[in-house]
């Protein structure tokens, strides 16, 4: 599978990663780029819908990003930190359809 990136929009051979505007304006780039990596793993790329719940947290004293990766009938989770973003949160929806993925901000915590 090739990717490239093409104006802030990742872009797959066959599909597309498409992130709404609401959240390309509360999350930076590097940071979509980091959960579009989460959406394609082999594990996770085949759901037709997949949440992504981001919390601010704490170690050491410094900021981290705190995000679950929700997907699946039975709620299977992974759990990651980020550091060096600022944190937010909110919770992202992407979607799956046709070889297309949409990112779009479903509520703001």
């Amino acid at each position: 599978m090739t990717r490239t990136t093409n104006k802030n929009v990742a872009v797959q051979k066959g599909g597309h990663l498409l992130a709404s505007s609401q959240a390309r304006a509360l999350l930076p780039d590097v940071l979509i780029e980091y959960l579009w990596k989460h959406v394609l793993n082999e594990g996770w790329c085949a759901f037709k819908e997949q949440f992504f719940v981001l919390k601010p947290g704490k170690l050491g004293g410094r900021g981290i990003q705190e995000i679950y990766h929700v997907c699946g009938n039975d709620g299977s989770t992974d759990v990651r930190r980020v550091y060096g973003v600022e944190p937010v949160e909110c919770m992202l929806q992407v979607l799956h359809s046709q070889g297309d993925y949409q990112m779009q901000l479903c509520a703001s915590l």
